[in-house]
């Protein structure tokens, strides 16, 4: 998986700003990814430089085991993370992600951060509607 998205973010790059979603799976992505850059044309690893980037969730982003700041930092890749928080959510197995019980793993920090630019989705509205799509998860005939 990991040489197949590393091609599709350096072809990509060549036209649009690339978003890795994910934490170090996404960094070792993006390693990949610009080392086959690096032996391209000059252009190739330009356009990838400056167009790629992995944004991943605080939780990925603050976990002490992980470090994936020191892991991005190592690897000069450019990580950014969301500052979304599921505190406020009337979920309990949503709100163990702040008590760092739940990381993720389906690219939830780049879809946060993308609702917000794209959409101006603000925190209020992405999680009445995280909480929406949960309860209706975990009680599918009980949401309306």
């Amino acid at each position: 998986m990991q040489p197949v998205a590393a091609g599709c973010a350096i072809g990509a790059a060549a036209t649009a700003t690339v978003v890795l979603a994910g934490g170090s799976q996404m960094l070792a992505v993006h390693e990949v990814a610009e080392k086959i850059a690096a032996s391209m044309k000059e252009e190739n690893q330009k356009n990838f430089k400056e167009n790629c980037l992995v944004i991943t969730t605080r939780w990925v982003a603050y976990d002490p085991k992980a470090d994936t700041p020191a892991l991005a930092k190592a690897l000069d890749a450019p990580l950014a993370c969301t500052t979304f928080s599921l505190g406020e959510s009337i979920h309990d197995g949503l709100k163990a992600y702040e008590e760092g019980h739940v990381k993720e793993g389906v690219g939830a920090g780049a879809s946060i951060a993308l609702a917000n630019l794209i959409e101006k989705s603000d925190q209020k509205t992405l999680l009445d509607a995280i909480d929406r799509s949960y309860s209706s998860l975990v009680s599918p005939g009980d949401s309306a």
